[in-house]
């Protein structure tokens, strides 16, 4: 049996981007510790009181006393060790990028079931939850913490009790949620950086928008091995919206079996 802490953040507004996301990184305690301690160093040797990737991603802007303004090839080694430190220490990281009309082209009863409603970010979590779950060994039990976002937290509250009640995995695998200050839980701060590349990633690979921190997300998504850091990329455009579809008919069809 493990207890694991797992931190999550979403990038994008459905309303304002082609593309939204939502990803979490997973560790034990002892792992946490190390990564806390690695992380707290780079801000200090970077002149920085915490690391937003809104700020980071725009390299014309001086990100600290230490980080100038600089091109985007400069910006990409400054925060080069900010993934690495991310990549050393978590055991897992999940990320779910959607396509924003793929998903408002789905059928409404199914919108309805998988988010609640017209926001694509709902189903991100839900699905996110899932795979999570799907990871953990019998007699696990993991701790969500979740930036706090005063336009989500209610509804993430709501579909994780909900969820909770109607799947019997995830009711015996998550053990708590939380909404934190990401300048206080440092994990927070590595899964804003994991959400902003995979919301731009996930505008290549459905919008052909180029972006200029594709070195970096390839560094961070490279296979390191087995006792790295475990990756599971989800991006769901049109065709996934079609597989997630089928999944979720058959996950419910379960439960009422069960």
């Amino acid at each position: 049996m493990a207890i694991l802490s797992s931190y999550w953040d979403e990038s994008g507004k459905f309303k304002d981007h082609e593309t939204i996301s939502f990803c979490g990184l997973c560790a034990t305690s002892a792992k946490l510790e190390q990564f806390q301690e690695d992380w707290r160093e780079l801000l200090r040797r970077n002149g920085l009181s915490y690391l937003k990737v809104s700020d980071a991603f725009n390299a014309d802007y001086q990100l600290s006393p230490i980080i100038p303004a600089q091109t985007a090839s400069e910006r990409i080694d400054a925060l080069r060790p900010f993934v690495s430190c991310l990549t050393q220490w978590f055991e897992l990281g999940v990320a779910v990028g959607v396509g924003v009309e793929a998903f408002e082209r789905t059928a409404e009863d199914l919108k309805r079931q998988i988010s609640g409603g017209d926001n694509p970010f709902y189903m991100a979590f839900r699905a996110a939850l899932i795979l999570f779950a799907d990871y953990c060994q019998a007699g696990d039990s993991l701790a969500i913490v979740i930036d706090d976002d005063e336009e989500t937290a209610k509804h993430c509250l709501s579909f994780y009790r909900k969820t909770k009640i109607e799947d019997a995995n995830l009711r015996s695998a998550f053990s708590s949620i939380t909404f934190a200050d990401d300048k206080v839980y440092l994990p927070l701060q590595a899964a804003d950086l994991l959400a902003g590349l995979v919301r731009l990633e996930c505008a290549l690979r459905f919008s052909g928008n180029l972006y200029d921190y594709k070195p970096l997300y390839d560094y961070l998504a490279e296979n390191r091995g087995p006792k790295s850091i475990q990756w599971q990329f989800h991006y769901i455009g049109e065709q996934g919206m079609a597989r997630f579809e089928l999944l979720w008919k058959k996950r419910r069809q379960q439960e009422i079996v069960d």
